[in-house]
């Protein structure tokens, strides 16, 4: 794995003549899970695709930038006539990695089933395993639980960090919800819809606990408010 931070430097990209970002910069340090916040539109799906050559810069530089990637889609479904062990076969030509990740994260009881038989929970966290095949150095993640109701995206955000954790690939995770960015970042990213770049930052570190637990931090409340209130401010814009 890259041993430096990945550093986007002065990044613009038009569509047309619409700019999107206007001179974006942003340092993801090597190892950490960095979120991206901000109204829709203002560029955060696009600073995944530009960071995954989907789409080319129009100027600035990526430096640093590993060359093992995996990408989690809002929309990721699986292939509906493979079983779940056949999907994640689709991505790994290693089984022996498929089936330790199924027995150590107590999916191996569903290996055989079919996605229509899965929940969609259940789906997407076969969804988002799949990304961590391969040991990827960089996992570019766009809003992957938004259609998951909350109990449920509490499950999956534990499970996400029980796979980071196993070899700690940088993540940069881009969602338009408060709480779980906190939750799983050690750093947040805003968006300036006006400035159409990186405005603000917040520092969140390696919390600990529950949801419930953390909210009632003072922290945590004062992390939220903060994001919050630029929220709001953009709206108004």
């Amino acid at each position: 794995m890259t041993q430096e931070s990945i550093i986007l430097k002065d990044i613009s990209f038009f569509y047309g003549t619409n700019k999107i970002l206007d001179g974006l910069n942003l340092t993801i340090k090597k190892g950490s899970i960095h979120s991206l916040i901000g109204k829709s539109g203002v560029g955060k799906s696009l600073t995944l695709k530009l960071m995954a050559s989907l789409l080319p810069l129009n100027s600035g530089e990526i430096l640093n930038l590993p060359k093992k990637i995996s990408f989690a889609f809002q929309q990721s479904p699986l292939i509906p006539w493979l079983s779940v062990e056949d999907n994640l076969k689709v991505c790994s030509k290693n089984h022996g990695e498929i089936f330790q990740y199924l027995e150590a994260f107590k999916l191996d009881s569903i290996a055989s089933l079919y996605p229509a038989q899965l929940s969609g929970g259940m789906i997407q966290k076969v969804n988002i395993l799949r990304c961590f095949l391969g040991s990827p150095d960089l996992i570019l993640m766009d809003e992957p639980f938004v259609h998951i109701d909350s109990i449920q995206k509490e499950d999956l955000h534990h499970f996400l960090l029980q796979l980071w954790k196993k070899n700690r690939p940088t993540i940069l995770f881009v969602t338009h919800d408060i709480d779980e960015a906190i939750f799983l970042s050690q750093e947040i990213s805003l968006y300036g819809k006006k400035e159409k770049k990186i405005v603000d930052q917040v520092m969140i570190g390696d919390l600990k606990g529950s949801v419930l637990e953390l909210k009632k931090s003072a922290f945590y409340q004062q992390s939220f408010s903060h994001i919050y209130t630029h929220l709001k401010e953009e709206e108004e814009l």
